[in-house]
């Protein structure tokens, strides 16, 4: 039997990320002020020993008047582990902000909480819980004493964030042309009055030890020291990035505009983070936000970590956490679980603008 009960608690919070509309910075990437409430659920999965593909959990809670949100969980199986399924059956919100923790209650009345707990994003599509390393024949063990009589009792704790307020990522970063920045990207392109060259693999790229100061604080270091090789020999070797990538650099640091950013974001990520061209960076992470889709959020992510690209890093958090349901079956999440386990605990621990 289920035995359904919810206790509510609503109050105000302020995000830890929220940055105001007169924040230029915007280096948060959403905020919100939102409604908390608390649910607490039961579900009496009978006959669990003989459980083999999947199986529903009744609608909670009971429909009211102050219980417009609705939830389903359905439990299934994937190459013998078990994966957690929270559906959104009915809600007057777009979207909700959410905590859940599964615990198993057991016969002796203890509580086991192997199953762990898990924060996300839901909506009417539904959100996965995370899949933890848990298997049939582990929850089944005698060993284990989790099964009564052969039912399964399945306790769900769900904290709620509603009336969510969100903001564009980056907001407020504007590169806007101007005439000083075309005589720049002259004066670059024709090398005149050059007094440094880059060498990236071999080709050289000529460029001027004032401008990549300003624009560079580890430029702004190798020619402010005297006994630095690249001050004596006037030369900066490079082999870790392509020469495009170098000069769609040198062109931002000039002009404030990357025309060729769209092909080498990434690439262009990690030259703008080793050199110390935040703007650049800001830019790239843009760019690499708009092309998120379920093949690239999690190369994005590894690179973000990589590169100390917060906020792209959040954004892709959220991405995964709306689409879990289909990123976990996909090949490059199968490569997360095997060589990124601390960026998968990052994963499973992120709860946006919802607090621990």
């Amino acid at each position: 039997m289920t035995s359904p009960s919810s206790t509510i608690a609503a109050a105000v919070n302020n995000c830890s990320l929220h940055r105001s509309s007169s924040d230029k910075t915007k280096k948060s990437w959403f905020c919100d002020r939102v409604t908390v409430s608390r649910l607490q659920y039961v579900w009496k999965i009978e006959k669990f020993n003989s459980f083999k593909s999947q199986v529903e959990s009744p609608i909670f809670p009971p429909a009211s008047k102050d219980s417009q949100i609705r939830w389903q969980i359905v439990m299934s199986q994937a190459e013998g582990y078990v994966v957690l399924l929270v559906k959104m059956v009915a809600s007057n919100q777009s979207c909700v902000k959410f905590k859940i923790k599964f615990k198993i209650l057991k016969p002796n009345g203890c509580i086991d909480d192997s199953l762990g707990k898990w924060n996300g994003n839901g909506s009417a599509q539904g959100s996965l819980v995370f899949p933890r390393k848990i298997t049939l024949s582990e929850l089944r063990s005698p060993a284990r004493g989790l099964v009564t009589n052969g039912n399964l009792y399945l306790r769900c704790e769900l904290t709620l964030m509603i009336d969510a307020i969100h903001s564009s990522p980056w907001e407020g970063l504007k590169i806007a042309g101007s005439a000083l920045h075309e005589r720049m990207a002259k004066l670059l392109d024709s090398g005149k009055f050059s007094d440094v060259t880059l060498v990236v693999q071999g080709e050289e790229l000529y460029a001027h030890k004032a401008i990549l100061s300003l624009r560079s604080s580890v430029f702004s270091a190798m020619f402010e020291h005297e006994t630095m090789t690249e001050n004596e020999t006037n030369q900066i070797l490079i082999n870790d990035f392509e020469p495009a990538v170098i000069k769609e650099m040198l062109i931002f640091m000039y002009s404030d505009s990357a025309p060729n950013i769209e092909g080498m974001a990434g690439e262009l990520l990690a030259a703008a983070d080793k050199y110390d061209v935040e703007q650049l960076k800001c830019l790239c992470e843009m760019v690499l936000n708009n092309e998120i889709s379920n093949e690239t959020v999690l190369p994005t992510l590894v690179l973000a970590d990589q590169h100390s690209a917060l906020t792209l890093k959040k954004r892709c958090f959220h991405y995964i956490k709306l689409n879990l349901a289909s990123i976990v079956f996909t090949k490059e999440w199968k490569t997360m679980l095997n060589n990124y386990s601390e960026l998968i605990r990052e994963i499973e621990a992120y709860n946006g603008c919802l607090q621990n």
